[in-house]
């Protein structure tokens, strides 16, 4: 194994935040991954439902599963830019101090 990969692993191992952290990833892109599916197959029996009934409940439903799908995506994007604030260096709260090259 090459020296990155095993600092790499080192830095897993020893980063219990960061493997926390990917496995929320992991298990947010699952579920984006079903509600895309259950999405799809709604918008199928949209197309095909005949009954006013049904067609209301379907959009309904289509709508809830829009709304979630949504909210996931903004917390996977949340998650990805977490790390990037907090690496060593940057002040989150002040970042032209951050890209300064540390001088005048």
């Amino acid at each position: 194994m090459k020296t990155i990969k095993l600092l790499k692993k080192a830095e897993e191992i020893l980063s219990a935040e960061k493997s926390e952290q990917r496995k929320k990833k992991k298990y947010l892109k699952e579920i984006l991954g079903k509600l895309k599916k259950r999405k799809h197959r709604l918008q199928d029996k949209l197309k095909t439902e005949k009954k006013p009934e049904e067609l209301e409940r379907l959009r309904t439903d289509l709508a809830i599963i829009r709304a979630q799908r949504k909210k996931g995506v903004q917390a996977l994007k949340d998650l990805k830019k977490k790390p990037e604030a907090e690496a060593p260096g940057k002040d989150p709260a002040n970042p032209a101090e951050a890209e300064s090259p540390g001088g005048d």
